[in-house]
C-alpha cells in the first residue's frame, strides 16, 4: 500500500449549446455568490481579448463553479487571453467524434471516462505531456511530476509497450468511494452523537440488521449504473488479496503468473461479500432501477440510512440538499478472514485533463493546465467542489464542509488501507459493465441469480484472455 500524503482537488464547469462549442461570455466575481451558493457570472468585454482558449469538459459531479473560478483567475494573470468554457453532460461521448474531424477541437478538455485517453492517446489524438511534467509549477520549486503524489503518477504513467512510458493526461480529481451515511439517522439509531462507524464486518452486519429491524432500509445505490458497487467490491477483493498481490492485480507485468493471480480465491470472496448486501436484504427495494440522481435523492429524503457512492455527492446534489442534512464518508469494514485486516477504501478518480494533438493553442493550453495544478487552484477546488487532486500540498480543512472533511479524513487515515480503483487498470476491464450488473441481480425470492463462484470463473476467464492479448502486443513489440 502506498503511503498517502496530504492533497487537494479540482472540479468541472459548463455551458454548452446545440452540441457545439458555444460562446459563453462569462467571468466571475470571486468574492460574491449567487442565491444558489454558486459563483456569480458577470459580462465580459470581448473586444479586450486577442486570444481565446477553449476549455471543454464533461459536466459531472463537482459542478461548474471551479472552472468559472479558474477562468477568471487565469484571465487576470494573462491579459489578452479569454477562456471560453464549454461543457455538456455527454462530452465524453461527443469528444471522440470531435477529435476525429466531426466537430470543433478544444484546446483543453476534462473528461471522465478513462478508456478514452487510453485509446485516443496511442491513436495520436492527444498531445504527449512528458515535457509539461518537467515544467516547474508556479509558486513551487518542484516540477509537475515531482509535485505529484505516487497515486497520481500511477494513473498517468502509461506503459503501452514495455519500457515505453507515455503521459497523455493530468488527473482531474482524486477522492474516495465508500459508504456514505446519514448522520441523523445513525445518531437516532445509536441514541447518541458519540459513536463510531463500524470497523468490522460483524459490527456492520449488526448495524444493518438492526436498521432493518426498525423498518429502515440500510443501503441504497444507483442500480442503473452498477459500477457504483466498485467501492465495495474492489476494497473487499483487496482485503482478501493482501497488499503485494493487490498491487500486482492492478498493474501486472510480463512476468506475472496471471493464471494464479486471476484465479485467486480473493476474487470470489470479494464478489460474495458484495452480494451479501443483497442476499441479506440490506439494499433498499427498487434500488436496481434507480439512476445515480434518483438514488441520491432517495438517500437525501432519508429513505435509506446509507448509500454506496463517492465524495462528489454533496456538491452534485447541492441544489436540492435539505437544510441541515448531514452526511459523512466511511470506509469498507474490515474482513476478519482477510489478508488485510484494516478497513479499506477505493481511491483514484479516473477523470482526466488532456490537450488534443490538433489544439490550436497547445502552448497556452499547457500553461492553463499548469496553472490548474497550483496550490491556489487546488485549494479552490477543495473549497468549491469538495474534493482534492493527487498533489503534495497542505490542505486547509477548515475551508471545506463537514462531509468533504470526512472524505479527506478517510483518505488520509493511515489505519485505512487504500486501494486504487481497478477501473484505472486496463487489465481489469472485464470486471466492468455487465459483470457488475450480474453481481447485483436478485431473484424475486431474494436469492442471487448468479453465484459468486460463477461470476469469479467468468471474470477469471475474461481477464486471462484479455491479458494474453496484451502479452501478444508486448512480445510482438520486443521481437
Amino acid at each position: 500500500m502506498m503511503k498517502i500524503k496530504k492533497v487537494i482537488g479540482l472540479t468541472i464547469a459548463a455551458i454548452m449549446s446545440l452540441g457545439i462549442f458555444a460562446s459563453c461570455n462569462i467571468a466571475t466575481a470571486p468574492d460574491t455568490g449567487n442565491e444558489n451558493g454558486g459563483i456569480v457570472l458577470i459580462p465580459e468585454e470581448p473586444e479586450t481579448y486577442d486570444t481565446t482558449l477553449t476549455v471543454a469538459y464533461q459536466l459531472a459531479g463537482y459542478g461548474e463553479d471551479w472552472f468559472i473560478w479558474l477562468k477568471n483567475e487565469f484571465q487576470k494573470q494573462n491579459p489578452g487571453v479569454r477562456v471560453l468554457l464549454t461543457g455538456a453532460d455527454d462530452m465524453d461521448t461527443k469528444m471522440p467524434t470531435y477529435l476525429s474531424g466531426g466537430g470543433l477541437i478544444p484546446d483543453v478538455m476534462f473528461l471522465t471516462s478513462e478508456d478514452l485517453w487510453k485509446t485516443m492517446g496511442p491513436a495520436g489524438k492527444l498531445r504527449e505531456l512528458s515535457s509539461l511534467y518537467e515544467e516547474t509549477v508556479p509558486g513551487t520549486n518542484k516540477s509537475l511530476y515531482d509535485l505529484m503524489l505516487q497515486e497520481g503518477k500511477d494513473l498517468v504513467d502509461y506503459e503501452y509497450l514495455p519500457g515505453d512510458v507515455k503521459r497523455y493526461t493530468i488527473p482531474w480529481a482524486d477522492g474516495v468511494e465508500g459508504i456514505i451515511y446519514n448522520k441523523t439517522i445513525l445518531d437516532n439509531y445509536y441514541g447518541s452523537t458519540d459513536w463510531e462507524f463500524p470497523d468490522t464486518w460483524a459490527e456492520f452486519t449488526e448495524l444493518c440488521n438492526g436498521l432493518k429491524g426498525r423498518d429502515i432500509a440500510p443501503i441504497t445505490y444507483p442500480g442503473k449504473t452498477a459500477g457504483y458497487l466498485s467501492g465495495m467490491l474492489v476494497s473487499s477483493i483487496a482485503q482478501y488479496l493482501g497488499d503485494e498481490l493487490n498491487d500486482e492485480f492492478i498493474d501486472p507485468d510480463e512476468n506475472t503468473d496471471y493464471e494464479t493471480l486471476y484465479n485467486h480465491a480473493a476474487i470470489e470472496k470479494g464478489f460474495e461479500k458484495t452480494q451479501n448486501l443483497f442476499s441479506n436484504g440490506w439494499i433498499m427495494s427498487g434500488s436496481q432501477s434507480l439512476s445515480h440522481i434518483q438514488a441520491q435523492q432517495a438517500f437525501l429524503r432519508g429513505e435509506a440510512a446509507m448509500i454506496l457512492n463517492g465524495g462528489w455527492v454533496e456538491n452534485e446534489m447541492r441544489a436540492v440538499l435539505p437544510k441541515g442534512f448531514e452526511m459523512r464518508m466511511a470506509p469498507i469494514p474490515a474482513q476478519a478472514d482477510g489478508a488485510i485486516t484494516q478497513t479499506a477504501v477505493a481511491y483514484g478518480n479516473v477523470s482526466f485533463a488532456a490537450i488534443p494533438a490538433e489544439a490550436a493553442n497547445a502552448e497556452l493550453a499547457e500553461k492553463f493546465m499548469l496553472f490548474s495544478c497550483t496550490q491556489e487552484a487546488v485549494q479552490a477546488f477543495y473549497e468549491i467542489g469538495g474534493c482534492w487532486r493527487p498533489f503534495d500540498y497542505e490542505l486547509d480543512l477548515t475551508k471545506g464542509t463537514a462531509f468533504a472533511q470526512s472524505c479527506y479524513n478517510v483518505w488520509a487515515d493511515e489505519n485505512v488501507y487504500k486501494t486504487r480503483k481497478y477501473s484505472t487498470s486496463r487489465f481489469f476491464q472485464p470486471i466492468a459493465g455487465q459483470l457488475y450488473s450480474d453481481l447485483a441481480t436478485v431473484n424475486s425470492n431474494g436469492t442471487m441469480k448468479n453465484s459468486a463462484a460463477g461470476l469469479a470463473n467468468k471474470y477469471s476467464s475474461n481477464a486471462i484472455s484479455g491479458f494474453k492479448k496484451v502479452l501478444d502486443v508486448w512480445n510482438e513489440a520486443k521481437s
